[in-house]
Formats: C-alpha cells, structure tokens, sequence
C-alpha cells in the first residue's frame, strides 16, 4: 500500500518540471508527514499514559503555604501576606463576624495596593478611591469594574493556610 501511494506521490511530479514541486504533490507529502507524526505519536502517548496509571498511589496531599496563625489576627483586623511568589501582594482579613477571607491586594483599576479600612468594613484602593466588598470582592463604587481575585484559603490545627485563587481578570463567583 506505501508503495502504491508512493508511486502516486512520484508520477505527480513530471519530469521536465523536476525542480517545480506542484500543488497535488505537495499535498500529498503534507498528508503523509502528518500521518508519520500522528502515528508515530500514539506509542508515546500510550506509554506515557499507561506510567500514570501503573504509578506508586499516594495519598492527596494537603499543601497551601501558611500565612498566619488564627490568634495572631483579632476579629475586624487584617495581615498582608504575598502569594503565590514574593513579588504578589495578597490581604488576609479576619471579619468582623468570624471567619477569613483573603484577596489578591492589587486594584483591578491600575494595581494599586488595596488597604482594609475597619471603620467602612471596605477595601479601598486609595489611588482613585475605589471600594471593595470584604466578604465578596466585588465592586462597590469607583472606576474598578472587575472584583478583586479571591484567594481560597483553609484553616488547619489553628493555622491558616493559601491553597489557590482565581486568576487574575477572571470574575468570582460573588459568594
């Protein structure tokens, strides 16, 4: 079968015209090289597949990286922190009510830092004096229109821990 198609592929290309490749030909090479790559693929991805599944189980990790511990931060008081690098600020805030939520600290206007106001029960972006929902991220008034991204967050044996987030852009749920 190769040779039949190879042979087809060969009296595309006339003689006189040895140095001109034509537009059937090269289809046909087109065609075949992708078909090569395909199947040669299939092994490979199989393979790789098949060492996923046959690999040692372990058990779900619990990882997050701590940010602090419950008692360091009284009710209605906040921590800055940065995650998920160095170079990400982030704000944990202890709610007046009970409860931790955390939040990306750059204003989705122009990134300015975001500070917790207690008195408002707000985040605010001083820069254009825009406001954020505590418990939620979401816009209350200003020139943002996007929520701030939540960071998930986890409280074990006392200490709170950053697990993920929305990326940024990405509008939160509002919950």
């Amino acid at each position: 079968m190769l040779r039949q198609v190879y042979r087809r592929m060969v009296t595309v290309i006339h003689r006189d015209e040895e140095h001109r490749l034509n537009r059937r030909a090269f289809i046909h090479v087109l065609f075949l090289a992708s078909a090569a790559m395909g199947l040669a693929s299939v092994p490979l991805a199989t393979l790789a597949r098949w060492s996923q599944r046959s690999g040692p189980k372990k058990a779900p990790e619990r990882g997050g990286v701590p940010i602090a511990r419950v008692a360091e931060i009284p009710q209605g008081e906040s921590r800055n922190f940065n995650w998920p690098t160095e170079a990400d600020p982030a704000v944990l805030l202890h709610l007046p009510e009970g409860g931790f939520v955390a939040y990306d600290r750059r204003c989705t206007h122009l990134l300015c830092p975001v500070l917790w106001d207690k008195t408002m029960d707000h985040l605010v972006c001083p820069c254009h004096d825009g406001h954020f929902n505590a418990r939620t991220g979401n816009v209350l008034y200003g020139p943002p229109r996007r929520p701030l991204p939540r960071i998930d967050i986890e409280v074990r044996d006392g200490v709170i821990y950053a697990l993920g987030g929305s990326p940024r852009g990405v509008k939160t749920d509002g919950a």
